[in-house]
């Protein structure tokens, strides 16, 4: 995973965030497509805020045992939601009606819940699991490109060993929807933001893939949308349309009913202006994680794989 840059190239901080972006969507979009997903997170989000704001709560609540009651989740508006997705109020309120009839959020009359006991289940617990790994993957990362410096990661350790895998899917949660905000001044709404995060992941050369082959040496394919459907949950015709939208913002162009990366703005203008926010945002999930103590867990892994006789 990631691109063999350096960190003061502005393409560092960029792809890294967006790589670790790219993640969390496909790690929390299970059975919803992915606006739903991003609407239930946005409330989750929203409820436990009193609680990412505080660092003795988000230790009180770290843990997997330690899962915070409905009477601690601060419920949010469908109004509220809106603005802070840049959605239509009616297509919030559409989705939000259907999510509640699937028991996915609680309608209050103080606002939109996501109830404690979505979050009990092993299905959830596997979901942080995968994401406290892509987390270290990302810190590896960052830490072998010499991106952090001495005053980024606070020197704290938790009184619990247990591992912080609550704290770590809010803290992640919150830098993602800092981050989804930089996406959508380029690209629209938020579902363009969310294909152009696969359309700047994937960089449209995967092999692997059927619909992104490419004959050897012909160089990188117009991405497909089949592909961005599959992986967002959304209906092809969906992304076509979508693609017709991020074609005019500048960035990408459509070719043969794909559509490709324009490189040229990507380097001279999409980077240097997004390698900031990325690279603060960055900064500023890992000194929190490492308040939580995530980071100094995971050194301490790193250096039991790396003695003699393990594998």
């Amino acid at each position: 995973m990631g691109r063999p840059v350096r960190p003061e190239d502005p393409a560092f901080g960029c792809t890294a965030a967006w790589d670790l972006m790219f993640e969390m969507v496909v790690l929390g979009r299970r059975e919803l497509d992915s606006l739903d997903a991003l609407i239930r997170l946005a409330v989750a989000q929203s409820n436990l805020g009193p609680i990412v704001t505080d660092h003795e709560r988000q230790l009180r609540y770290a843990g997997w045992p330690t899962n915070p009651g409905d009477d601690v989740r601060r419920p949010i508006r469908v109004a509220a939601l809106s603005r802070t997705l840049g959605l239509p109020f009616e297509t919030v309120r559409r989705r939000v009606a259907r999510l509640c009839e699937a028991q996915k959020l609680v309608a209050t009359s103080r606002g939109l819940v996501v109830p404690a006991k979505t979050y009990e289940t092993q299905g959830h617990r596997a979901v942080l699991t995968a994401l406290d790994r892509a987390l270290h993957r990302t810190y590896l990362r960052l830490r072998a490109s010499d991106f952090f410096v001495t005053s980024d990661l606070p020197d704290s350790e938790p009184a619990s060993r247990a591992v912080p895998l609550r704290a770590m899917g809010r803290l992640a949660g919150d830098y993602y929807l800092r981050m989804l905000p930089y996406l959508q001044a380029w690209a629209g709404d938020s579902r363009d933001a969310l294909i152009l995060l696969c359309v700047l992941r994937m960089d449209f050369d995967d092999p692997g893939d059927e619909d992104a082959t490419a004959a050897e040496g012909e160089g990188a394919q117009p991405l497909r949308p089949g592909r961005v459907a599959r992986l967002l949950g959304l209906s092809p015709e969906t992304v076509r349309r979508r693609f017709h939208g991020l074609s005019r913002c500048g960035i990408c162009s459509l070719q043969d009913g794909g559509l490709m990366l324009r490189r040229d703005v990507m380097a001279e203008t999409v980077m240097p202006q997004l390698a900031a926010p990325s690279e603060m945002n960055l900064r500023r999930v890992f000194r929190a994680l490492a308040r939580v103590g995530a980071t100094r867990r995971w050194e301490r892994i790193d250096d039991a794989a790396a003695r003699p006789g393990r594998a």
